[in-house]
């Protein structure tokens, strides 16, 4: 819900900063172009992250071919590293 904060104190400060400066219609449109700059650059950010989600998929799955291919000497690597953590904590 940080899209929901972010929003609420965006619209909390901006009428904080220009209610009684000048004709409230002014203020009206002025405040409906900065929302919409707002709402864009929430979008931009959103589908930004989610380009980025998209790749790092992509990779977990090309890394996960990678390892059903090579299982056996993922499993060797596997069972020397949890004998490196038994005998360390030993």
């Amino acid at each position: 819900m940080i899209c929901v904060e972010n929003t609420n104190t965006f619209i909390s400060e901006f009428f904080k900063l220009h209610i009684g400066s000048t004709n409230p219609h002014i203020v009206w449109n002025s405040f409906k172009c900065s929302f919409r700059g707002h709402c864009f650059k929430y979008s931009w950010k959103h589908n930004l992250n989610t380009y980025y989600e998209n790749e790092l998929i992509q990779e977990i799955k090309k890394l996960n071919e990678e390892i059903d291919e090579d299982s056996e000497a993922f499993s060797n690597i596997y069972v020397t590293l949890e004998n490196r953590v038994r005998d360390t904590s030993s």
